[in-house]
């Protein structure tokens, strides 16, 4: 039993190491070549749910409410063919359109805009200043059916705002939400870094890819001369887009909590800025204190029970793991099954192992 640990041990030590190599291999200028972030074991996301818990930032598992509100954002596919970008969840829209950038895989139309304002990165008042709507309508339509983006640089800072609201999930999450705040107001500042890095090991997978990659261009703007933008000024602008409570979604009026914690949100959106090169990368101490869990099904199981709650496996309802399909869990991101779910809501029941549309 003791050796048995003891591979148990090295082996999640080892699968770690692979995602948590030093930042300077993620740290890439933009359009380069990275070796990919590695999928998380659930050591890792069990480990960092640990050392969140010792901050005192705990993660709540979900609500019965929560749960349905989040199958009912996850439903909310395209009609409009494998293109749709817009109003789309994230994890369907980088299954359909995703490219290798960096390291990471993100939607199509965020590396086309990104690679736009990377042109024109010293342009005043970028994401500031506001673009032509009817111009933005026009590219938004173009982008959904799959053709490329252009624009003025205005008109495309503006385009990449929409499309983070528009995300029924927000890039940072709805269920995340308390617990950035909760970080971000920790007394101690490097406890404060420390909690907002190890919750963005708790985004899904293309969330994780997603935010890292924004972080990236938005620490270059700030870095670039001639746009006057500051890290408070672009962090306050793109915060509702990214970081807000789920009772703000939807068309109405900003909500008495969204307003409450919106410099502490602002707050966190700058320290992501300028922490982005260590998003997604665990240090050798969360290395050290995962080889440290059982084996991986274990904390697999314990991680699902910890996120998902104590009910019956609710998201069996939406997916139904075919029997080779299931030994994937143990590799794939935090919620891997909520993933698989936006694209499997288009197979039919009875045949669960179909493949996923193209």
């Amino acid at each position: 039993m003791a050796s048995a640990a003891a591979a148990a041990a090295s082996a999640a030590s080892a699968a770690a190491a692979s995602a948590a190599a030093s930042p300077t291999r993620h740290s890439v200028s933009a359009g380069s070549s990275s070796k990919p972030l590695q999928p998380l074991p659930f050591r890792l996301k069990l480990a960092a749910l640990n050392e969140l818990t010792r901050l005192g930032v705990a993660l709540k598992a979900w609500t019965k409410d929560e749960r349905t509100r989040l199958e009912a954002r996850l439903q909310q596919l395209p009609s409009s063919g494998a293109h749709a970008s817009f109003g789309v969840p994230l994890p369907f829209c980088t299954q359909q359109t995703g490219v290798e950038v960096e390291g990471l895989r993100v939607p199509r139309c965020m590396v086309q805009i990104t690679e736009i304002l990377r042109r024109h990165i010293g342009t005043e008042g970028l994401f500031r200043v506001s673009g032509s709507l009817a111009r933005m309508r026009e590219a938004q339509k173009a982008i959904d059916v799959g053709k490329d983006v252009a624009g003025m640089p205005h008109d495309t800072a503006g385009l990449l705002k929409q499309y983070l609201r528009d995300l029924p999930e927000p890039l940072l999450t709805f269920r995340l939400f308390e617990a950035f705040v909760k970080a971000q107001r920790l007394a101690v500042e490097a406890q404060r870094d420390e909690a907002i890095l190890l919750l963005c090991l708790e985004l899904p997978e293309t969330h994780m890819h997603a935010t890292r990659y924004l972080m990236h261009l938005l620490h270059d703007v700030v870095q670039s001369e001639g746009n006057l933008m500051t890290s408070y000024n672009i962090s306050s602008i793109i915060t509702p887009n990214i970081l807000k409570p789920e009772e703000s979604s939807g068309a109405g009026p900003t909500s008495a909590h969204e307003l409450e914690t919106h410099t502490t949100c602002v707050a966190v959106v700058e320290r992501l800025i300028a922490l982005w090169d260590r998003i997604g990368i665990p240090t050798p101490q969360l290395i050290q204190a995962a080889s440290s869990l059982p084996d991986e099904d274990t904390c697999m199981k314990e991680y699902m029970k910890r996120v998902l709650g104590n009910d019956k496996p609710w998201w069996k309802r939406i997916v139904k793991p075919s029997s080779s399909s299931s030994k994937s869990l143990s590799s794939d991101d935090t919620l891997h099954l909520l993933q698989k779910a936006a694209i499997d809501y288009r197979v039919p029941a009875s045949n669960p192992s179909s493949p996923s549309p193209k």
